[in-house]
Parts: structure tokens; C-alpha cells; sequence
């Protein structure tokens, strides 16, 4: 992976871009992203960062107003089915939780959640770990223009205006992309159907970094398109 010296974990929403490019991104720093800010689908993508070494910190970025505790709440209320996979991989582990509202969901549960699945997977007392959680209300985002599309790509540290650069003049801007970031497609697939099928984003693009990223960008596209809602949405690549 390089030499990075932290990894932060945040949602896929796509109003924490800027934010976490602000905050965090200091060139030394790798960004994992999924629904929620999910330990459970991103731990093997954890565990093969931190065994590249040189890792000393990990943070939570949770935040408020969130679609993937949205969606838990309902699930759990009865309101809303939700699929096999979104079941195990998300709305399970929060079945055995008492919390008042949604209010409470996001701002103490999920967060004490992430952070106690962290601990169980890195003990290493070399490696610190924090969670910071965001609070959209207190930050500046432009009105929805409705126009949304998710990005997938792999660990990274390059900035999320970057990324959105590669769409050129497409009118895709900072608070369009979700984004997930994880080492394969299938680790992710209960988070990118709850953007595609939840979300109801129908425009999915794959980004490659470099000639080494190319291979695996394309076996995750595959995967992707081979996933069973998977139909009826436009799909594309960008390689290096």
C-alpha cells in the first residue's frame, strides 16, 4: 500500500468528501468508505493495510443524517425489507441494541459500535484508535441537484477532488460521488447494493489509480455486474 501512517474510516455519503479531504488527507493518510462506516465489510481491507505496516492510527468518521442508519432504523421498525446480505452484513449487529431514536442511533450507537468492532479486530497496542463523529448541520453544503452517482476504487490517500477531476466536464462536483473504497467489490457488495438498490443510484463508475489497480478494477466490475439487482444501471471504468 505505501508508507501511510493512518487510516480513516468514514461513510460513503457523498457531503463527507470535502470535509474528510479538509480534515484528514495529509498525503499520509489511506480512506476506507462504505454504508455507515462499516467495520464488518471493510475488515479484511483493514487487516491487509495494517499488515503492510507502518500504521499507528485508525479514526471512525460517522456522521449524522445518515442513509445506512436511516435504512437500519426502518429495517429494525419493520417499515422497510431489507435483503439477505444488507441483513448480515449491516442490520443485524444492531438487533440486540436498545436506543431511543434515530437521533440517538447515529450519534451514540453506531459510533460505540464501529469503535468496539475496531478494537476486536486490531489489537495492537502500537495502533491507536479514535472516532470523530461529524455532524452535517454544523457544516456548509450546497443544495441537492439530484444528480448522484457512486464511485468505487481501492484504498487511496489521493484526494476526492481528484477523483472528481477524472470526470471532467461532466458536471459531476464535490457532493455528487458517494464513494466506496475497499480492496475488492465483494467485500463491499451488501453497501453497493444499498447505494444502487436503496439509494436508488443508477450511475456506477470504477476508478483505477495506476497500471497495478487496472486488473483488480476490472475483476470488480465484473463482480458488480454480475450481482443479482444489478440490472437497468449504467456502469463504467476509468483505468490509469
Amino acid at each position: 500500500m505505501g508508507n501511510f501512517e493512518r487510516i480513516v474510516i468514514s461513510c460513503m455519503d457523498r457531503r463527507l468528501s470535502e470535509y474528510l479531504d479538509s480534515k484528514y488527507n495529509d498525503g499520509r493518510t489511506v480512506f476506507l468508505r462504505n454504508a455507515g462506516a462499516n467495520i464488518g465489510t471493510l475488515s479484511k481491507s483493514i487487516e491487509g493495510i495494517i499488515g503492510s505496516g507502518g500504521i499507528s492510527s485508525v479514526v471512525i468518521a460517522p456522521h449524522t443524517d445518515c442513509g445506512a442508519m436511516g435504512l437500519v432504523s426502518s429495517a429494525l421498525s419493520g417499515s422497510a425489507k431489507v435483503s439477505e446480505s444488507i441483513e448480515r452484513n449491516l442490520v443485524a449487529r444492531f438487533r440486540k441494541i436498545s436506543y431511543s431514536d434515530r437521533n440517538e442511533l447515529e450519534r451514540i450507537v453506531n459510533p460505540a459500535l464501529q469503535e468496539r468492532g475496531l478494537s476486536n479486530l486490531v489489537k495492537r497496542p502500537d495502533i491507536g484508535t479514535a472516532v470523530e463523529l461529524i455532524d452535517l448541520s454544523r457544516m456548509q453544503i450546497p443544495k441537492d441537484d439530484g444528480k448522484h452517482l457512486l464511485t468505487f476504487t481501492k484504498p487511496s490517500p489521493t484526494r476526492y477532488s481528484s477523483f472528481i477531476s477524472k470526470y471532467g466536464n461532466s458536471g459531476i462536483g464535490m457532493f455528487n460521488s458517494y464513494f466506496i473504497q475497499a480492496s475488492a467489490a465483494r467485500d463491499v457488495s451488501a453497501d453497493i447494493e444499498i447505494a444502487t438498490a436503496a439509494l436508488h443510484i443508477s450511475d456506477v463508475r470504477l476508478v483505477s489509480e495506476n497500471q497495478l489497480q487496472n486488473a483488480g478494477i476490472n475483476e470488480d466490475m465484473n463482480y458488480i455486474k454480475g450481482m443479482s439487482h444489478f440490472s437497468g444501471f449504467s456502469i463504467s471504468e476509468i483505468t490509469a
